[in-house]
């Protein structure tokens, strides 16, 4: 199971195109990789447009980051559930860096068939735990 946000630009004078990836990074203090026919991960390299986000102080199962619609003004990220609870506040960091990248972003939940807002996202951290422990 997993919990996956469609994040998409919504700006005034068109969507953003783009995203600075190692701004990314550098932000939310995260490392990236991909993983191959093995399922080893290959650290500091992209599959394409997507990766697994980690942080490398606190490892969990990774963040999912797919960049492959961003010329669409699109991205998505999931996480895997269970997850650690750091890994939870890593994923609430991605996708407030993203939005602020985007300038204005409409956060929807495909398995909630919901919208968020980053602030619901950030007060329901906890929620977002209690949830992992149960499942």
């Amino acid at each position: 199971m997993a919990f996956t946000l469609r994040i998409n630009s919504k700006g005034l004078f068109g969507k953003a195109k783009s995203i600075d990836f190692d701004a990314l990074l550098k932000n939310c203090a995260l490392k990236y990789g991909s993983a191959n026919e093995f399922y080893i991960m290959k650290e500091g390299e992209k599959d394409g447009e997507t990766a697994i986000l980690y942080n490398p102080k606190r490892i969990g199962r990774g963040i999912y980051f797919d960049a492959s619609k961003v010329g669409q003004g699109e991205i998505t990220v999931s996480y895997n559930i269970p997850t650690t609870p750091t890994e939870i506040h890593d994923f609430v960091n991605v996708v407030k860096e993203i939005e602020r990248q985007f300038g204005k972003a409409v956060l929807y939940c495909e398995e909630e068939e919901r919208e968020y807002t980053t602030w619901a996202l950030e007060n329901h951290i906890g929620r977002m735990a209690e949830f992992r422990e149960s499942s």
